[in-house]
């Protein structure tokens, strides 16, 4: 009786294992066969330079496995719309946040990408009078003015030469300022401006042959003044 009670519990076991086994292996193969999550991921359009600022038709989505989207990834190409791409990107190839930064986030390290194309960046010295009396802001646009003294072409002379002049930098304020920062930002000593070269060498020399005064121009402002001209023999008549 023992013998029988001992051979049918090793039979029962045996029976048992194997339902377990074929239970598990139908389970593992089900999952196996499952398809994976796929889910957005914002890649590159197209080959992008480092430097560019980020517009809808430079981005594209694709569809990949969620197991696989890497750190940082992107699914919705609005979070990087209007960012700064910090590295070079090939067509296809997946769009980091590690990748982006707003201008602000850049600071002085970043401001060469910040430059108008076309446009360089130029520093140059203001005092309360030539400053606005700390009134200038980026983004501000303005016109220089010349004041010439005698010796340069026979008299005193005073000429708008250049206008819409952009401000890229109040020493060294890339933002308009706000709260806290508005005090700190009225002391700059310097201003910078997005010029061409031509405009460059134009202001260079009229610093050295005369004093700039710059002329703040209404927010809106799109007539040019450039020409106009005041001599003291003018004033005396």
């Amino acid at each position: 009786m023992g013998k029988k009670t001992g051979r049918a519990f090793f039979i029962a076991l045996l029976v048992a294992l194997i339902v377990v086994g074929v239970a598990y292996w139908y389970i593992t193969g089900q999952r196996a066969a499952a398809p994976p999550v796929m889910t957005a991921e914002v890649v590159a359009a197209q080959d992008i330079p480092a430097g560019s600022i980020l517009t809808p038709q430079l981005l594209t989505t694709r569809q990949v496995p969620q197991q696989y989207m890497g750190p940082g990834a992107i699914t919705n190409p609005n979070l990087a719309v209007g960012k700064l791409l910090r590295i070079p990107l090939v067509q296809g190839e997946a769009v980091r946040t590690n990748f982006l930064a707003t201008k602000q986030q850049l600071g002085p390290a970043g401001f060469a990408f910040q430059i108008p194309k076309g446009m360089r960046a130029m520093t140059v010295p203001v005092d309360v009078e030539s400053g606005l009396a700390g009134m200038l802001q980026p983004g501000d646009r303005l016109d220089a003015m010349a004041l010439f003294p005698p010796s340069v072409n026979g008299q005193s002379e005073a000429k708008i030469f250049m206008d819409k002049l952009l401000i890229l930098m109040t020493g060294t304020q890339q933002a308009v300022p706000s709260g806290t920062q508005a005090a700190a930002a009225a002391s700059y000593s310097t201003i910078t401006l997005a010029v061409t070269p031509q405009q460059a060498t134009t202001l260079a020399m009229a610093e050295k042959t005369g004093t700039i005064q710059f002329l703040l121009r209404p927010a809106k402002a799109k007539l040019s003044d450039v020409g106009v001209v005041a001599t003291l023999a003018n004033l005396k008549k």
